[in-house]
């Protein structure tokens, strides 16, 4: 049964061909214009067999029958499928990994040590003592140790008593009363000594390089050419000591360079007449003598004392390092003794300063011996007492450490009643024990005051 093609119908016939066109280009990839032209023609003639008209065969339910004198349809053509072109395959974008940041290690502080605060004690507070009386008793649990007692032997000289004296007087220019005054009491002195073999040095306190400079070397005796030690056995004594202690440098000074040295150095001057002991002082020193050295001066050492001047100990040290202990030895200063003012002001009127003798007194006291006064008119009581403990010092004896001086016992042999005192570390007789005594001196020592004197080195 034949029907008419609805509007529709007609529209779609009408778009096929269109439809052919582009999918031919499109699919059949028409690049050339023969081939669209190609596709084109088809199209027409497909619109050309639809007759342009309206009417179309149904394609739905029972195929109508062809009319009687109506002409064959064409078959229709069958669209080729569309060919759907592949989509592009867009590669996505190459994605760069970031590069890895490696972290630094963490470090870990280590936790602050916090110090303790210091914690501050309060002062303690010492109650002020009750001054109350009290019987101080000994610790509980102490015993008392017995004191340690030492035991001395020593042996009276058996030759006798002998002793080396030097006399230092100061040959400056304000000396010249004093010289004569020491020299017009030369007597009273020696007889202080008849017992005891004495010799006799005289040297100055000149140690400058003047001309008048002894530098320690004992000096000629007076109006003899090449003595220098004075005896008992010299002839005419008492004159040739008084010429030799006499000065003529000090006499004949008018205060220019021909004078002594104003910088007096007896101290010194003892300690260089020690060190020339073996060569220009030979036979001035003896084995088993004693030594004492006085010194006759108007100002200090060094004039007024200075820190660099000698001092008692200097001299104290150079006897010991020469003789050792066994030589028994003192000073005897003959000065203007510290703190007499009187004394002072008479010796400045002469026109030359003087000084207070304070390390001349000081090395007197210091080694056992004195002081006197330079000022006494008459010296005839003051050489007697020089002279008399010159003899003491001879009959005393030295012990190794200083004494308890209530500890000390005195023991001779053999047995004679003789008094002693305990003046340092030295025992003192009043007289001489027997010649060949053996003395045995018991003591408590004190602490830690031994005496040294292998410490002590004085060069030739």
């Amino acid at each position: 049964m034949d029907r008419k093609l609805d509007q529709s119908d007609e529209y779609f016939f009408r778009i096929i061909p269109l439809v052919a066109i582009v999918s031919l280009t499109l699919g059949a990839g028409c690049s050339s214009p023969v081939q669209f032209q190609k596709a084109r023609t088809i199209a027409s003639q497909n619109t050309d067999a639809s007759g342009g008209g309206n009417d179309v065969p149904s394609h739905q339910g029972t195929p109508p029958s062809e009319p009687p004198n109506q002409p064959a349809t064409p078959p229709v053509m069958e669209t080729p499928p569309v060919v759907v072109a592949p989509p592009v395959v867009v590669q996505p974008p190459v994605v760069v990994e970031p590069p890895v940041v490696v972290e630094p290690p963490v470090v870990v502080e280590p936790p602050v040590v916090v110090e303790p605060p210091v914690v501050v004690e309060p002062p303690v507070v010492v109650e002020p003592p009750v001054d109350e009386p009290t019987t101080p008793q000994p610790p509980p649990d102490v015993i008392p140790v017995p004191a340690e007692k030492i035991t001395e032997e020593f042996q009276q000289n058996p030759n006798g008593e002998r002793a080396d004296i030097l006399f230092v007087t100061d040959n400056s220019v304000s000396m010249e009363y004093e010289q004569a005054r020491l020299g017009q009491r030369f007597t009273s002195f020696a007889d202080q000594l008849r017992d005891v073999d004495w010799q006799i040095g005289v040297t100055t306190t000149d140690l400058s390089l003047g001309p008048h400079s002894t530098n320690g070397k004992l000096l000629r005796l007076g109006g003899r050419s090449k003595e220098k030690i004075l005896t008992p056995r010299t002839h005419d004594l008492e004159k040739v000591f008084r010429a030799t202690v006499q000065r003529p440098e000090t006499q004949g000074c008018s205060g220019g360079y021909d004078c002594p040295s104003s910088n007096e150095q007896p101290l010194r001057a003892i300690i260089d007449v020690i060190r020339q002991r073996n060569s220009h002082n030979a036979g001035f020193f003896r084995d088993n003598s004693d030594f004492a050295a006085v010194i006759l001066s108007d100002e200090d050492e060094l004039s007024r004392g200075p820190s660099k001047a000698t001092k008692g100990e200097d001299v104290l040290n150079a006897v010991y390092g020469a003789f050792g202990v066994e030589k028994a030895f003192a000073i005897y200063s003959i000065v203007i003794e510290p703190g007499d003012t009187a004394c002072l002001a008479e010796q400045n009127r002469t026109g030359v300063e003087a000084y207070f003798g304070v390390l001349l007194a000081e090395a007197a006291r210091l080694t056992g011996g004195s002081t006197a006064s330079i000022c006494q008119t008459d010296y005839a009581h003051l050489m007697a007492r020089i002279g008399d403990q010159i003899r003491r010092l001879i009959n005393s004896f030295e012990l190794k450490f200083a004494p308890v001086a209530s500890t000390v016992e005195v023991q001779l042999v053999p047995e004679q009643e003789i008094s002693f005192e305990v003046v340092g570390r030295r025992i003192k007789f009043a007289r001489p024990p027997v010649k060949g005594s053996k003395i045995f001196v018991t003591y408590e020592k004190e602490w830690e005051d031994e005496l040294e004197p292998s410490g002590f080195i004085v060069s030739e």
